[in-house]
């Protein structure tokens, strides 16, 4: 499903290049995942004690310069980075 969807990302000129994604993974344990990761992007329930959970556990264990992102469209930024390392990143 990855391959597709970036096919038809590039297909439909949303981004200029066929290959516009770097490594991705998909791994079982947080730790492995994010300790070595340039941008991390949380895509947890809509539930802001869940997300603040694993936005500190990413933030502790990720590079201090990773970019961290979040999926929420309603929830309360500064709520949810109040136990985040480096909270301007």
């Amino acid at each position: 499903r990855y391959q597709s969807d970036k096919a038809q990302l590039y297909a439909d000129q949303i981004v200029e290049s066929p290959n516009f994604t770097g490594q991705v993974l998909c791994l079982s344990r947080l730790e492995e995942t994010v300790n070595d990761a340039q941008i991390v992007i949380e895509c947890v329930v809509e539930d802001i004690e869940v997300k603040k959970v694993a936005l500190e556990k990413i933030s502790s264990l990720c590079p201090i310069d990773a970019i961290i992102a979040t999926s929420t469209l309603r929830l309360d930024l500064n709520k949810l980075a109040e136990k985040v390392r480096s909270k301007e990143r």
